[in-house]
């Protein structure tokens, strides 16, 4: 049998740790009204708004300041003790309060309701959503629905996929990390836009030049063959060289200043992970401890030789998988080589080896990607960092420096290296034995788009499909899992079912893991950005367009309520 427990804590000892936290309390209600830059053009041009909708409810700005009691009156909302902290703050409170209770010796770093979760003495610790998710059958007004009502109605449903993010009401539920995370998918698929539509648009007068051209009429009427002519848009590269570099410099530039924006308005741009808590597993396994000297307190230590030593250590693990993505890059040249001599007599033999050899070499990314991300964690763990932002920091850029080279080492090859050191007739260069492979008679261009293509947009419709699937099927085998034995009732009356109780009702759902993942893949983002300004690809837009409603579903439909720490 689950017992559950239920915790909240007095108005005394909100505002102790409210205090001792520096919690961000209002003062003030902002009067100035926030638009969309978007909108403010329209406007202009009197044009209408497909992406604006009117969502209920939406949550006030507020100046606001580091709570105080001794100026308590001082604080917009004081004279209600129970609306005074918001839900998410009361959370943020009791979580400050378990994370620091110890329940052993502290000498062996047994302190925080973390490290009981992760001995498995506790199952789980989370904190309720707020009401369910699902719409009222009968219609309501809607500004009586929740917040999670909300949330569903106006940003989850695949209908929404053309209106503005309720970053806001975003924000307001997930804190500021979600909603700042959803607000940079946002923009960026926004931005993707103009790339796609001029892509798009070169791409159609490189198939009317090849059909107009002269020279081009003229080698593909020659022969009965048809011979896919080398200078498909040359005349329109410097444009598209120009706007790429405009629109990258743009973007960038623009992000920032949005980032500025938000990161002001929601009180987060002078964010400090000052007295960050030691990571659970850093408790656990630290061989000794030290007094700190601001706050007194013993806490786990681990030493930095040991420390530094263990991180060369990992150099150089990564070394020696860059090394084995090199391997499987020689071998996929071989094989291309290979199957090209096998099925020579078909007039397809170098474009099925090319294409088959940009599936494998997927296949390849992808299990590599996979390996080295376990392998990454493993190691990151080994490193000792002590704080949860130091961990992750790590891991970051171990998994990042591995998915560059992973990404980058096929098209790099083609696009540079393909070709320059065939040799010549009575002097051909080999590799293994085996003659060096050579572009078609229209170069390498076209073997170089479709490997973009497989790999750009295969792992994105994978990663997609994995985001769609694996959630649900994690769902219910959970559910399966924790599915009591039918009581007497249920079986004298099947088509009763008992009424599930709120923390019931959130048990079954899977543990919510934050961002971490997604903010991994936003280096994949960065990759896929390096790529767009190169060569202008025109699935991105789309793509992430299906994203951004495939991460809400990841961390809404089937998850627990997170603690918002910032």
């Amino acid at each position: 049998k689950t017992t559950y427990v239920l915790l909240s804590a007095p108005w005394n000892v909100l505002c102790y740790y409210a205090e001792e936290i520096s919690l961000r309390v209002p003062l003030q209600v902002v009067t100035t009204p926030i638009s969309n830059w978007s909108e403010k053009i329209l406007e202009k041009l009197h044009i209408p708004n497909i992406m604006a909708q009117d969502v209920p409810n939406l949550p006030l700005d507020y100046y606001t300041c580091q709570f105080h009691t001794n100026k308590l009156e001082r604080f917009l909302g004081h004279e209600n003790k129970d609306t005074f902290f918001k839900t998410t703050q009361r959370h943020q409170i009791l979580y400050e309060i378990l994370a620091r209770t110890p329940y052993g010796s502290l000498n062996r770093g047994e302190v925080g309701i973390g490290r009981l979760v992760s001995e498995n003495v506790l199952t789980a610790a989370f904190p309720l959503h707020e009401g369910p998710s699902e719409m009222p059958k009968t219609p309501v007004d809607p500004q009586s629905l929740n917040m999670r009502q909300i949330l569903h109605q106006y940003w989850a449903r695949w209908a929404c996929w053309r209106k503005y993010q309720p970053l806001d009401h975003i924000r307001e539920y997930f804190g500021e990390k979600i909603a700042l995370y959803f607000a940079w998918l946002g923009f960026y698929t926004g931005w993707l836009l103009p790339a796609a539509v001029v892509g798009f648009i070169i791409f159609l007068f490189g198939i009317w030049l090849m059909v107009t051209d002269v020279a081009a009429e003229e080698l593909c009427s020659s022969g009965d063959a048809f011979v896919i002519y080398h200078n498909l848009f040359s005349k329109y590269l410097f444009i598209n060289f120009i706007f790429m570099s405009l629109w990258a410099v743009t973007f960038l530039e623009y992000w920032k200043r949005t980032s500025s924006i938000l990161s002001h308005r929601w009180d987060c741009s002078e964010f400090e992970e000052i007295e960050e808590r030691p990571r659970p597993e850093f408790t656990a396994l630290a061989p000794m401890t030290v007094r700190n000297p601001v706050t007194g307190a013993e806490e786990p230590y681990f030493p930095k030789t040991q420390r530094l030593s263990r991180i060369l250590t990992g150099n150089m693990v990564i070394i020696l998988m860059i090394a084995i993505v090199l391997i499987f890059l020689i071998a996929i040249i071989l094989y291309r080589t290979i199957l090209s001599i096998i099925i020579y007599r078909s007039q397809n033999a170098g474009r099925i080896a090319s294409l088959t050899g940009s599936m494998l070499n997927l296949l390849v990314i992808l299990l590599l990607s996979r390996l080295y991300t376990y392998l990454a964690k493993i190691l990151t763990r080994w490193e000792m960092h002590r704080t949860q932002t130091k961990y992750e920091n790590a891991f970051i850029l171990k998994v990042f420096i591995f998915q560059f080279v992973n990404f980058y080492s096929s098209p790099v090859y083609i696009a540079f290296f393909k070709g320059r050191f065939v040799g010549y007739p009575g002097n051909y260069n080999t590799l293994l034995g085996i003659r060096n492979e050579d572009c078609g008679a229209s170069g390498c261009l076209i073997e170089l788009a479709q490997e973009l293509l497989v790999i750009m947009v295969g792992k994105q419709v994978i990663s997609n499909i994995q985001e769609f699937v694996l959630p649900k099927l994690k769902t219910w085998w959970h559910r399966r899992k924790l599915k009591p034995a039918p009581s007497q009732e249920v079986i004298d009356e099947p088509d009763r079912q008992p009424e599930l109780s709120p923390w019931e009702a959130n048990y079954q759902l899977l543990v919510c893991e934050g961002l971490f993942d997604e903010y991994l893949e936003m280096g994949e983002s960065l990759l896929q950005f390096q790529i767009t300004v190169f060569y202008l690809n025109v699935f991105s837009n789309v793509i992430y367009s299906c994203d951004v409603k495939l991460n809400f579903q990841h961390h809404y439909a089937g998850f627990q309520c997170h603690v918002i720490l910032i």
